[in-house]
C-alpha cells in the first residue's frame, strides 16, 4: 500500500462497502455493463467466462474514480484475454482445494479474490495475478469474508423475492432446467450487486 495512495487507509468492512457503493454510483456505466454482461452471461458453456470479462471491464471503469492513466482500449483488451487465463488457473486451484476436504478451497477462494484487479489494473500475468492476490490479502481474510457476507444478504433477499414472484416450485424448476428467460431475469436483477461487487475489488486492491 503506497503512502500517497488516494484511497489508502481504513480497511474495515463497513468502509469498504460504503466506498464501493459510492464508487459504483459515480460510474453509472458500470451498472450498464453489469446488465449487458448479465444477459450475455447466460450463453451456455461460455457464460462464466463472459461474466469474468464483465467483472474485469467494470473494475477498469470503476478504477477511474481513483486513478488516471488507466490502460487504453488495446491494452485493456489484452489484459482481458489474460484475465480469462487467470480465471481458469484460479478455478483449477480452487477446485483442487475443494477436493481436499472443502476448507482449502474456501481458503484459496478468499486469497484469490483480487486476481481480477491484479490483471486488469496491475498488468499481472495469470499465475502472477493469483500470487499477488494471495500476498495482498494476507492479514485481511476476515475483511474479505465480511464483505462477501454483507453482499450475500441482499442477494439472498433478491432470490427470495423472485421466488415469491414466480412461485417457489416453478422458480426452482426453472433454475434446474436452466430456463433462459428466468435466468436472464435473475441475472439482471442481481446486476447491481455485480457492479458494486466489482467495485469492492477495486477498493480492496487499492487499500490492502
Amino acid at each position: 500500500m503506497s503512502v500517497d495512495d488516494p484511497i489508502a487507509g481504513r480497511v474495515g468492512v463497513g468502509h469498504i462497502v460504503s466506498e464501493s457503493v459510492e464508487a459504483a454510483l459515480a460510474r453509472p456505466l458500470s451498472f450498464l455493463i453489469a446488465v449487458v454482461g448479465a444477459v450475455v452471461g447466460q450463453v451456455p458453456l461460455v457464460g462464466t467466462v463472459l461474466n469474468t470479462l464483465t467483472s474485469g471491464t467494470i473494475v477498469h471503469v470503476v478504477d477511474g474514480e481513483f486513478r488516471d492513466g488507466r490502460p487504453g482500449v488495446g491494452e485493456l483488451g489484452y489484459r482481458l484475454v489474460v484475465l480469462v487465463a487467470a480465471y481458469v488457473a484460479a478455478v483449477v486451484a480452487i477446485g483442487i482445494g475443494f477436493l481436499l476436504l472443502i476448507l482449502p478451497g474456501l481458503y484459496l477462494a478468499l486469497r484469490f479474490t483480487l486476481f481480477v484487479p491484479a490483471v486488469v489494473l496491475g498488468g499481472h500475468g495469470p499465475l502472477s495475478a493469483l500470487s499477488y492476490s494471495y500476498d495482498l490479502t494476507e492479514g485481511h481474510l476476515l475483511t474479505v469474508l465480511g464483505v462477501g457476507l454483507v453482499f450475500s444478504v441482499p442477494v439472498i433477499g433478491a432470490f427470495a423475492a423472485l421466488a415469491l414472484f414466480y412461485g417457489f416450485e416453478e422458480f426452482g424448476r426453472a433454475l434446474v432446467q436452466r430456463d433462459l428467460r428466468v435466468l436472464a431475469t435473475v441475472a439482471v436483477v442481481l446486476s447491481p450487486f455485480t457492479a458494486i461487487g466489482s467495485a469492492t475489488q477495486v477498493v480492496m486492491y487499492r487499500r490492502f
